[in-house]
């Protein structure tokens, strides 16, 4: 007699007598045990299985679902040895949302974290295998019951971003069940109102694709479909450059019978224009295929890694036509949302549907760093299955597989799809990924914030107006779209200066079918003649000066500004226009020696292309008395001198002037001593004196400028030169030789003692 049980009990692996739990990031979320649907690692008998109303599984994914326990009652069955069978958990005691834990843990370790650091926390005989894919470490251990406390653990040792168990939970797909042949029917790129499928459509209720196509077809951008699989297809061409499949570290392709819904979302986005098939929205596009459906139970973090993946692997752009369709409204799971982090963080724009519950914005639309995407018919009516709420963004044509106008798309190649013909009419997908793409192709440099309100800026309202929970900000324009994201590349050619009686003429650039508004600084400058192309401005008043603008303002908050200069140069304040000496910053008095060679640089100003400069007498250029910097040779007498310069510009008169005040000293027979400096602390430490036993060595004189002479006859005679050889100073030995009047630079020191000449040189600072 076989034992009879119930099959709960059977299957039951619980912590009992213990409240379960685990973290959904930071956040510490009760669970509750299913009992009527559990996930087994079990080769269960079909006596057992038949007892189940839906059981679903793989080879690859190596447990299966088993769904809707048909009755509590008693059935017959073998005894289970393994015990590797967990029911589902609740986010809700009556709920209806299942999430299946499996044998793996997936964890973000904090910064400075090793995986050794995680290893230390578990006992190595419980695990498995792990492995560090993507910056997450994933563990899995031998045993199925051992999974939530592990992951609690983890998290609650503090060295965890996040310590999640790798949940199963269902994934939907989201479908309700030119030359290319099929394009007359493909309403969703030129609805004229034709009749398909027996329904008459209305006129322009498409997404603009004819005149978006004028201006960019989705060149050197590359779109990852996250989905069943992408393969080669006559209407693809070349255009499939990569693919990976996270459940085995596949190449993307599709693996199961049917396994086609990639393939038509591929379709709608990128099929080629030629003489085959449908015609893609972005025919010229890159694709990267994904496969989170190779076992048809996907955990997250296979869909967390298919994300990292294609983030990982170039993408630009990348479509998601799934969700998880039972998710409580607020769900999140803390690997999908670092891997949308991930995808934001790398520049790459995120594209979800909806959802086809017709309930609240499904997960992971419901994130903000992704595009949320709702549908409607031929005719501009919501369909009751697109899901709404304030997290929708936009909505696009669609189908309706049964009762409705089916898309017209591409299928598997001959038998491998649903059709023999390698095309279908039945598809009922979305995508704001094509359009999105476009503008990408059109402006590269965009931000995925800035391509999502491209995209909302140009939508065309529909329903109540404004935003609105069922069709967002409206349904997408491709072309609108395209045409704002090259003009976020439009430049206006800048002036930089406005002279009086001169009228100028200012360029707008990259400038696309915008209502341009011109505006100028009502202070100085007036426009005479404005189109969407450029504007006529000139001064407003004969005298007017000082700085001004032209504005342009092409509408969707694109605004493009010049700025220029109006009338002759001028220095605005002595702080802003600055004359430097010999490196002395903004100085306004200089002493110089009578005999050498000086640069001086001036800079700042407004409006200036240019300075003149102004020299008193016994000064002279060496070389250009033109530009901001210059060389100076003074020959002057003892005296009070200035130097004046002035800024320029093609307006013809000079601005404003500078000025620097420059002392030459009268060296007359020799220095005199500063008598208002005692000996000895006026003294140069003995290693910038002259002994009598040096030569030929280069001494840094302190900033009392003062030389002392050791050893030498009283009768010693001392001679200073430039180094151009011109005599400064030709004195009698002193204890203290005051040089403070030279300028800054090298000089020969010359002591002449009887016969004996000794040589030094000095740099005086």
């Amino acid at each position: 007699m076989k034992n009879f049980t119930i099959i709960y009990l059977l299957l039951l692996c619980s912590q009992v007598n213990a409240q379960l739990y685990y973290y959904n990031g930071n956040k510490k979320v009760t669970l509750y045990e299913s009992k009527n649907s559990f996930i087994t690692y079990e080769q269960l008998s079909h006596e057992v299985l038949s007892n189940f109303s839906k059981t679903e599984g793989s080879d690859l994914s190596e447990f299966t679902i088993l769904d809707e326990l048909k009755s509590s009652k008693s059935i017959s069955i073998q005894k289970v040895t393994s015990g590797q069978t967990a029911p589902a958990l609740l986010l809700e005691e009556a709920g209806n949302f299942k999430m299946y834990p499996t044998k793996s843990i997936r964890v973000k370790m904090k910064p400075g974290i090793t995986k050794d650091d995680i290893m230390d926390l578990i006992t190595v005989s419980r695990i498995e295998a792990y492995e560090l894919r993507f910056g997450i470490l994933e563990i899995k251990m031998k045993n199925i019951h051992t999974t939530i406390n592990l992951a609690n653990k983890i998290y609650e040792s503090g060295l965890a971003d996040f310590s999640t168990p790798d949940f199963h939970i269902p994934i939907i797909r989201n479908q309700q069940a030119v030359q290319d042949p099929l394009f007359p029917l493909q309403f969703q790129m030129n609805n004229t109102g034709q009749i398909i499928d027996g329904i008459v459509g209305v006129n322009d209720m498409d997404c603009n694709a004819l005149e978006a196509w004028d201006l960019a077809l989705g060149n050197n951008v590359v779109v990852a479909v996250i989905d069943d699989g992408l393969e080669a297809h006559e209407d693809l061409g070349n255009r499939l450059i990569g693919g990976f499949t996270p459940l085995n570290n596949g190449d993307g392709s599709p693996v199961n019978d049917l396994d086609n819904h990639g393939m038509s979302c591929a379709g709608i986005i990128g099929s080629s224009h030629n003489t085959l098939g449908v015609r893609g929205l972005a025919p010229n596009v890159d694709f990267l295929g994904v496969n989170i459906f190779a076992s048809n139970t996907p955990t997250n973090g296979d869909v967390a890694d298919g994300i990292r993946w294609a983030v990982d692997n170039g993408a630009d752009v990348i479509n998601n036509s799934w969700s998880f369709p039972f998710a409580p409204c607020d769900f999140t799971d803390p690997d999908i949302e670092d891997a949308l982090q991930h995808a934001a963080n790398n520049g790459v724009v995120v594209i979800f549907s909806s959802g086809n519950q017709g309930d609240c914005v499904e997960y992971p639309a419901t994130n903000p760093n992704v595009i949320a995407v709702g549908a409607f018919n031929n005719r501009g009516f919501l369909y009751n299955y697109s899901a709404t709420g304030p997290e929708l963004d936009l909505t696009a044509p669609s189908g309706l597989r049964f009762g409705d106008v089916g898309i017209r798309t591409m299928d598997r190649m001959d038998s491998a799809g649903s059709t023999n013909e390698n095309y279908r009419n039945d598809f009922d997908g979305t995508s704001a990924a094509a359009p999105a793409a476009l503008v990408l192709s059109a402006n590269p440099n965009l931000t995925p914030l800035e391509v999502r309100n491209i995209l909302i800026n140009t939508a065309i309202d529909m329903g109540a107006g404004g935003f609105d929970n069922n069709f967002g900000f409206g349904r997408v324009n491709a072309f609108a779209a395209v045409e704002q994201a090259i003009n976020q590349t439009a430049t206006l050619s800048g002036l930089s200066y406005l002279c009086n009686n001169q009228p100028r003429t200012v360029n707008l650039t990259n400038q696309l079918g915008a209502n341009v508004t011109w505006s100028s600084s009502s202070s100085n400058v007036k426009i005479i003649a404005s189109n969407n192309q450029s504007a006529t401005v000139e001064p407003r008043f004969s005298t007017s000066s000082g700085n001004g603008f032209v504005r342009a303002n092409l509408g969707n908050g694109i605004i493009r500004t010049t700025n220029f200069w109006v009338g002759p140069a001028s220095y605005p304040s002595h702080t802003t226009g600055q004359v430097y000496v010999q490196g002395y910053y903004g100085q306004n008095s200089l002493t110089l020696a009578s005999d050498g060679l000086y640069t001086f640089q001036a800079t700042g100003g407004h409006g200036n292309s240019g300075y003149t400069w102004h020299l008193p007498s016994g000064f002279s250029f060496n070389g250009s008395s033109t530009g901001s910097v210059v060389q100076i040779w003074t020959s002057s007498n003892g005296g009070n001198y200035t130097l004046v310069v002035r800024p320029v510009n093609p307006c013809g008169s000079e601005g404003g002037t500078r000025t620097l005040s420059i002392y030459i000293p009268s060296f007359g027979g020799g220095i005199e001593p500063d008598p208002n400096c005692p000996n000895p602390p006026c003294q140069i430490p003995h290693s910038n004196n002259i002994s009598s036993s040096e030569q030929e060595e280069i001494v840094y004189v302190n900033a009392q400028k003062r030389l002392v002479l050791i050893g030498y006859d009283e009768n010693a005679t001392v001679q200073v030169y430039t180094i151009n050889g011109k005599q400064i100073l030709n004195s009698k030995h002193s204890n203290n030789i005051n040089l403070y009047g030279l300028n800054s630079g090298i000089y020969i020191i010359i002591v002449l003692e009887g016969q004996e000449i000794k040589r030094k040189r000095i740099i005086l600072n």
